[in-house]
């Protein structure tokens, strides 16, 4: 199943999929699959002049075990951002809200509150 390699290879390690996820998640992520075809012919590219444009705060998430690929894409999106932040999930790849929720809980609300205090000043 496409799916299933999909999600391991993404994880990196063979067998993820039916091991470290919810049968809930198993069958979100093939009924996901099955409609991507609405969307793959509409989505545009975007470029690295207007990525570079953009400059609201942003957090670039990667988990400790993320894929080299997917590092690689979190820490050119960290140089693109201007002033964006990028910050890593330990004990997690590629889905740090099913894989550690609480860190990624806790990064994203320090974030948040670190953009709240700045915009208060």
């Amino acid at each position: 199943m496409a799916v299933k390699l999909l999600i391991d290879g993404i994880q990196g390690k063979r067998g993820v999929f039916e091991e470290q996820f919810s049968e809930e998640f198993r069958n979100m992520a093939i009924e996901n699959a099955r409609s991507i075809y609405v969307y793959e012919n509409s989505w545009s590219v975007f470029k690295r002049g207007q990525m570079k444009q953009i400059k609201v705060p942003t957090l670039i998430i990667k988990g400790q075990n993320t894929n080299k690929v997917q590092s690689n894409i979190a820490d050119l999106l960290h140089n693109l951002l201007h002033g964006s932040e990028e910050d890593t999930i330990p004990k997690s790849a590629h889905f740090p809200q099913l894989e550690n929720s609480e860190d990624l809980n806790a990064k994203l609300m320090e974030f948040l509150e670190r953009q709240k205090s700045a915009k208060m000043r």
